[in-house]
């Protein structure tokens, strides 16, 4: 499924993380995916929401400097080479990966198969879920 990706500036000081969460908090945008890279000083982030445009109105408010890119989120079974597939099945359509984030399951005891990891991938092409809804394990819409 394609999503909204927003990769937000923000300096490389205490407290900015905590003050960028408040301003997600405030403008009721849930998180749904994050990854923070550091610089000297400025750290991106990467962020995937459940509201892109409040959340994109509450970035523009407290100009804050952003872009948007869209992505695609990936639900991988919690097994043993779920990635590799989903990786090689992406070369042999010809693919690129730019960049992957995600988490790791973390389901109640017991959850077995409906435990999905959630992945947010960059690609050369949008087209690409085309080739992920062929693999056995993508949900589908």
């Amino acid at each position: 499924m394609h999503k909204t990706q927003f990769s937000v500036f923000l300096a490389n000081k205490r407290g900015e993380l905590a003050a960028f969460a408040t301003l997600l908090a405030k403008a009721n945008v849930n998180l749904q995916a994050i990854s923070i890279s550091e610089g000297a000083h400025t750290g991106v982030l990467k962020v995937v929401v459940d509201d892109p445009a409040a959340a994109r109105a509450a970035f523009e408010k407290a100009s804050l400097q952003f872009h948007e890119t869209q992505v695609v989120d990936v639900p991988l079974p919690d097994k043993p080479g779920a990635l590799a597939e989903l990786c090689a099945k992406l070369a042999e359509e010809g693919h690129s990966i730019d960049y992957v984030y995600g988490s790791a399951c973390h389901c109640a005891e017991g959850a077995g198969k409906e435990c999905r990891a959630q992945l947010i991938i960059s690609v050369s092409d949008l087209k690409a879920v085309e080739a992920l809804e062929r693999i056995a394990f993508w949900p589908g819409p």
